[in-house]
């Protein structure tokens, strides 16, 4: 018989109601920002995208919108002494878009840090939670 992603073995108290889901919207976002201020020039605003009517900043900014996620392979699970922990490789699909002065100079170079080395050694070493699908 081959063991389930069930309740671990000789533990009947991991299953509990709680559902605890990480990485958050809110920490993607703080992580991808957090790269961005490394690679946009000084002085750029990032922020998550909003639909309200808000007006735009002053100066070059740059937003941040979540437009997609697809799922990758099937869970995998793990367990501590108290938990149960459920992994969903997961893409995620996040539209930068850059304004103001040097905007066209600016995505262009996101576009090529983040198919680079770069990106993917800055969001390991400071995030832990996101890497680039592709690069070159």
């Amino acid at each position: 018989m081959v063991q389930s992603c069930g309740d671990a073995p000789d533990n009947p108290n991991v299953a509990t109601s709680t559902l605890l889901t990480a990485p958050t919207d809110s920490q993607i976002y703080t992580a991808l920002g957090e790269w961005l201020k490394t690679v946009l020039p000084a002085g750029t605003d990032i922020m998550q995208g909003q639909l309200n009517q808000t007006a735009q900043p002053i100066g070059p900014y740059c937003i941040m919108f979540l437009i997609a996620r697809r799922r990758l392979a099937t869970n995998s699970c793990t367990y501590t002494a108290t938990e149960r922990i459920v992994v969903e490789p997961t893409e995620l699909t996040i539209q930068v878009s850059v304004f103001g002065n040097g905007a066209g100079k600016a995505v262009s170079v996101v576009q090529s840090l983040w198919r680079d080395l770069y990106a993917a050694d800055f969001l390991t070493a400071n995030s832990g939670i996101l890497a680039p699908l592709y690069w070159s």
